[in-house]
């Protein structure tokens, strides 16, 4: 699959999703109901995933699916590598989001998808564990994306503020003591919300296991670019 795939996702020919999201368990990669059953050669895979990026777009997707035989959530998870022409596999309606337009997000159905087993990823049942670890360099990433809009937009709003008068007293909205506050305000969670990534950054290179902290950084700074 390496020499199949991975040069055409390296030129920009093929376009590449991952599907794990799903309507009823959102992002708890326990609680997926999407099945993959075993068919001599084949897997055949059956369910639906949401919130997908690049679903529409997508040449290869690869699907995260549960074997509805194995009762442990965290070992019946595998990954497929499903092609976009593949019969059974749909794509929904283009989903409306606040930002990042450039980047489509859908809806996918899978309905009797049958793919060859050897479209697995990795070994059977690893699923879960490949995307945790996966997860914690996404939730970084999104963490990094936080902390540079926030600090673009405050470069913004001072600037806007030193060179915008006060129509009372004629004096640039940075000389009131109420919009220092507040710009010193976000300035500081700004600054704590870099100071916290650069540390996960250099932890994270050092192969660290931080998915709690990187989590916690995904929490803290992307609020930051709304206040």
């Amino acid at each position: 699959m390496k020499h199949k795939y991975l040069p055409g996702c390296v030129s920009g020919d093929i376009v590449t999703a991952v599907a794990m999201t799903e309507p009823g368990a959102g992002s708890d990669l326990a609680g997926m109901t999407t099945s993959a059953v075993e068919q001599g050669d084949d897997v055949v895979i059956d369910g639906s995933k949401t919130f997908i990026s690049n679903g529409l777009n997508s040449d290869l997707v690869v699907v995260a699916a549960k074997d509805p035989a194995v009762e442990n959530p965290h070992q019946a998870i595998s990954l497929y590598v499903v092609e976009s022409e593949t019969p059974g596999f749909t794509r929904g309606r283009h989903l409306e989001k606040m930002g990042m337009w450039s980047q489509d997000t859908a809806e996918l159905f899978f309905s009797k998808c049958r793919i060859p087993v050897k479209n697995r990823l990795g070994d059977k049942g690893m699923g879960f564990l490949m995307l945790v670890q996966k997860l914690q360099q996404e939730r970084l990433v999104c963490a990094i994306m936080g902390v540079t809009v926030a600090e673009r937009i405050l470069e913004w709003v001072t600037d806007y503020c030193r060179q915008t008068a006060i129509s009372v007293s004629g004096k640039p909205m940075s000389k009131s003591q109420a919009v220092q506050f507040a710009l010193v305000e976000m300035t500081t969670e700004v600054k704590i919300g870099r100071t916290f990534v650069e540390k996960l950054i250099a932890e994270h290179m050092e192969k660290k296991d931080v998915i709690i902290e990187t989590s916690m950084a995904k929490y803290w700074t992307t609020p930051n670019q709304l206040k």
